[in-house]
């Protein structure tokens, strides 16, 4: 029974889990047969952890409840522990955090009564992940940490390269690109130098996303495909189902979106297969996107608003903007500008008590809200623009190589956009010589009565005004003004060649806004 055990976990760890079930299974005939309880246990849990990583919960779940059951004597702590620190692993990737939480809490102190250096590490990298899933990346780095300290301490390679990349990802998140490449590359080297093929198969779709994160979508794709085709070899259902959805989001960036849908719809018929919920939210997102692309706006509402069900209902309300986001994006295509309105204003009050720290795309979700603001005149979107840009450029500005600096602004497309829009809104100045306002009038000046001063024709708060005419008269009450501190006396015709305007339609608003009750004077005006 021990040498079958032993083959079961050789067997998984290369990847080769048909062999490990048949080893699994054996180990606890023969522990049966020989009446070992706790080597029975064990066999149980190898067999429940080998189902986890082919995708197949609910099996792997009656396997490791078989195991708690034979863990009742106090010297099966540590068959309890392992037991509970699996069947955690089972609820997380369905979604449910309360149980795998309660599950990891309940292991760390048992594998700590027992000196298990190991299971501690085990049981504190999950407690990370289940932080990182929730958005808690402060919390998630600190287990993390805690996690790879172990495992460097006692030697434990593939969880030395798993804890590597899983803190790669906390770093992605936080916009830290060249340390997150930096760890996931030293995972890749650690898990392929020890043959876990489906850890390696992992590390490799990450350093593809932080490819795809950067904007070098051609590099990614090797590293995509190669992943899924590891995980299809290992018959790695939730590992196949994650590398079609990296493959969806790939053809999204690059305009193939039938590619995008077909990849999409083949990754969520997986998730729904095995009942994984957590990556059933991102295979609906995806597709989301690349229905969009196909202009295919009701079938993406559908696929966004599946997406936030599914992600407030699982407590990831971080990742539910991703999916509010496409929908506003929808709605905005459809003109439905009240309906944009509405969704926006749910991703804002997120934003007043949360972040959007752990989702993939935050200049995207930003850039929804902005346009939906933006295409209302609401003076909220300067803001956010300001907040998306300034993002934006603290994350431009940890990336020391110039060319993958660039790459990031200009080749990611919700990111050249925010830049664009901001410098679009920036103030637009001129500096124009006209007469001092001292300057008598009835002659030709002399060139020391004239004054040089700075016009700003352009100025942020212009974009909230939508009439034109309105707009106009706002801009020359400004350069009235503007030129009235810095000492100078415009004509009616410096004015309308600044406004690009006749010198009627400019002599008509200056009589308006005198009715309005403005104060406008022109150099020889008498009022």
């Amino acid at each position: 029974a021990q040498v079958a055990l032993r083959r079961a976990r050789y067997s998984a760890e290369t990847g080769d889990y048909a062999a490990a079930i048949v080893a699994a299974q054996s180990a606890v005939t023969l522990a049966q047969s020989a009446d070992a309880i706790e080597l029975e246990g064990r066999a149980y849990v190898a067999w429940g952890r080998i189902l986890w990583r082919r995708g197949e919960y609910e099996g792997a779940r009656a396997q490791l409840e078989q195991a708690l059951a034979l863990a009742l004597a106090p010297e099966q702590r540590r068959l309890k522990a392992d037991a509970l620190n699996s069947l955690g692993n089972v609820y997380l990737y369905q979604g449910d955090y309360a149980q795998a939480r309660a599950c990891y809490e309940l292991t760390l102190p048992l594998y700590r009564e027992l000196g298990n250096r190991q299971g501690e590490g085990n049981a504190l990298y999950n407690l990370g992940y289940v932080a990182h899933d929730l958005g808690d990346l402060a919390a998630a780095s600190i287990y993390y940490h805690q996690a790879l300290d172990i495992y460097r301490e006692i030697g434990f390679r593939r969880g030395e390269g798993t804890a590597l990349m899983i803190y790669g990802n906390v770093l992605q998140s936080l916009g830290d690109y060249v340390s997150a490449q930096e760890h996931y590359e030293q995972a890749l080297q650690i898990l392929s130098s020890i043959g876990n093929r489906q850890s390696e198969a992992l590390a490799l779709a990450n350093i593809g996303s932080i490819l795809m994160a950067l904007g070098a979508c051609a590099g990614a794709r090797p590293y995509f495909e190669r992943t899924l085709s590891i995980q299809r070899e290992l018959g790695d259902q939730r590992g196949e189902g994650a590398a079609l959805a990296s493959l969806s989001s790939f053809f999204h960036s690059l305009g193939d979106n039938e590619a995008a849908e077909e990849h999409a719809r083949q990754a969520l018929s997986i998730f729904q297969e095995i009942g994984d919920r957590y990556h059933q939210g991102y295979a609906l997102t995806h597709l989301g996107h690349a229905l969009c692309g196909l202009g295919q706006w009701h079938a993406a509402a559908d696929a966004y608003s599946h997406a936030v069900g599914l992600r407030r209902e699982l407590g990831e309300l971080h990742l539910a903007m991703e999916s509010l986001a496409g929908l506003v994006h929808v709605s905005l295509a459809r003109d439905d500008l009240a309906q944009a309105l509405t969704y926006t204003e749910q991703i804002l009050k997120h934003l007043e008590g949360g972040s959007l720290d752990g989702t993939d795309e935050p200049i995207r979700i930003y850039l929804s809200c902005y346009r939906a603001l933006q295409a209302l005149h609401d003076p909220r979107a300067a803001k956010i623009l300001e907040t998306a840009h300034a993002l934006l450029q603290e994350r431009a500005a940890g990336i020391d190589d110039e060319e993958m600096r660039r790459s990031w602004l200009q080749n990611v497309p919700s990111h050249w956009e925010i830049v664009a829009a901001y410098q679009e809104r920036q103030p637009k100045q001129q500096v124009v010589r006209l007469p001092g306002a001292g300057a008598p009038t009835g002659r030709r000046l002399r060139d020391d009565e004239y004054v040089g001063i700075t016009w700003t024709l352009v100025a942020p708060d212009d974009a909230g005004i939508p009439d034109e005419i309105d707009l106009r008269r706002r801009r020359l009450v400004r350069l009235l003004q503007q030129a009235a501190e810095q000492g100078a006396a415009p004509t009616v015709d410096d004015l309308a060649a600044a406004l690009g305007v006749s010198r009627a339609t400019l002599k008509r608003d200056l009589t308006a806004l005198r009715q309005a009750g403005h104060e406008v004077r022109t150099r020889g005006s008498n009022t």
